[in-house]
């Protein structure tokens, strides 16, 4: 693993980005010292969205400057030369403006890439236990389900008996709060399941990934909810 080219780069950049990224991957990429005097520095998103209209295709998502806000993503419709973007990665870097109107922006240096945890948190998962405990479902039910969608900032699903949706409020840190929660009315026969899974569910605050495995904790670390991917 190679560390972050220091020329030309603050102490208080190194501090907040070993920080953020501590277990990213850092590289280099060679570029001309005169292009890196002026290079401005952007983060790259770990997804693309469509590009504005009239233009077509997928385009980059980035933030300019030393560190990542929330909500701050901006579309941006320009290539840039030498830079190899691969989606489910974060990617800060230092690039050279455009020589004249229409063309494209320059890779001075990379200077981190690191796997996006919230990316891989995106998908739909099934329930398998409950505060560490199997369960059986009960008759006239179904196995509860959690869908997160971060790129919306959204959770939904159906906890055995009715279907629910809320926000999502979840971070690279692993911190994780779902709700409040709203959905469908219906009475099951039996709603002991789905009142101890959207129990657990409010009070996670956590969340950790294992190969296949999403697991949602309590403030303590506490295990409440782990499911399994379906996708």
């Amino acid at each position: 693993m190679k560390r972050p080219h220091l020329t030309h780069f603050p102490v208080l950049t190194l501090i907040t980005t070993l920080l953020f990224f501590a277990c990213g991957q850092d590289v280099r990429n060679a570029g001309s010292e005169s292009a890196g005097a002026t290079a401005d520095r952007l983060w790259v998103a770990s997804s693309q969205v469509d590009c504005p209209e009239g233009l077509g295709g997928r385009c980059l998502q980035v933030q300019r400057g030393d560190t990542i806000t929330r909500g701050g993503w901006q579309v941006f419709a320009k290539a840039i030369d030498g830079f190899d973007y691969e989606p489910g990665f974060v990617y800060h870097l230092r690039v050279a403006a455009p020589a004249s109107e229409g063309a494209p922006y320059t890779l001075v240096e990379l200077i981190n890439r690191t796997p996006d945890q919230l990316q891989r948190l995106h998908n739909i998962y099934a329930l398998e236990t409950i505060r560490g405990e199997e369960f059986t479902i009960p008759v006239g039910t179904q196995r509860p389900t959690l869908e997160v969608n971060v790129t919306d900032g959204r959770v939904l699903g159906s906890d055995g008996c009715n279907s629910f949706f809320g926000d999502l409020e979840a971070t690279q840190g692993g911190t994780f709060k779902a709700g409040p929660l709203a959905g469908t009315k219906k009475a099951c026969r039996d709603m002991s399941l789905a009142s101890q899974y959207t129990g657990a569910l409010a009070e996670a605050r956590q969340y950790s990934l294992r190969p296949g495995k999403l697991i949602l904790r309590d403030t303590n670390g506490q295990a409440l909810l782990r499911f399994k991917a379906v996708d």
